[in-house]
């Protein structure tokens, strides 16, 4: 069987999109290494981003959930949350290659981030305590993941999560009762500036699940930064 070979720098590209999309969405300060992404101290909130197509999974080192729990816990964070960016890339045949997608026909920077813009599809916003819980559902894998070879990873797909908060037995599904899980749904519409010659309009559906203060916090700060809510 032939490895998979990834293109490191497409993948830097990609990651970087969705961590300066999420800073767009609610601000915050970028986190020291492995602490995360974004930091909202004044709302005492930690950040992770992830993003994958459709196609594959979010692939979530157990050592970074580790980590990210050990944050959470009132000390310095009352939340830690994932925001894991959802988007369409179609497979395409090629005669040297199997598995090409669009996205692989994108090489500038540029290019990459106008062909995500136009092709996101979700952004899930969970509590750490939720994707501890996606281990009743989802699978652990020892595939060396982009930029964390050798890590053991939460293989989380875009596809389920979709599945999943559509329905009303999720609280089931994953083994969490109480009034506490709740979960929100709604469209975010906004203009990405990645610099001053530089922007994308982007539109998708944002699914928060967890607890009410923090999502109340969240959309409070998309609202104050002039995102578009419906």
């Amino acid at each position: 069987m032939v490895k998979k070979v990834y293109d490191t720098h497409k993948v830097m590209v990609v990651g970087r999109y969705f961590e300066g999309l999420a800073r767009s969405l609610v601000g915050g300060e970028i986190a020291p290494h492995d602490e995360g992404d974004l930091y909202l101290w004044q709302d005492g909130i930690g950040i992770e981003v992830k993003g994958s197509d459709t196609n594959h999974s979010f692939r979530l080192p157990l050592k970074q959930i580790d980590r990210f729990r050990s944050l959470a816990g009132g000390f310095p964070f009352d939340h830690f949350l994932y925001f894991l960016f959802s988007y369409r890339n179609k497979p395409i045949r090629t005669k040297n290659s199997n598995g090409a997608t669009l996205l692989a026909n994108n090489r500038k920077p540029e290019e990459i981030r106008a062909f995500l813009s136009a092709h996101i599809e979700n952004l899930f916003m969970l509590d750490i305590g939720l994707v501890e819980a996606l281990f009743n559902i989802c699978s652990v894998s020892d595939k060396d993941i982009p930029l964390h070879r050798g890590d053991k990873s939460l293989n989380v797909r875009a596809t389920l999560l979709d599945r999943l908060f559509s329905g009303d037995n999720w609280r089931s599904s994953l083994g969490l009762f109480g009034e506490d899980w709740l979960i929100k749904r709604f469209k975010a519409e906004s203009k990405f500036m990645v610099d001053m010659f530089e922007s994308y309009e982007v539109r998708f559906q944002v699914v928060m699940v967890g607890q009410f203060d923090w999502m109340e916090k969240i959309t409070g700060i998309m609202r104050a930064y002039r995102i578009a809510l419906e």
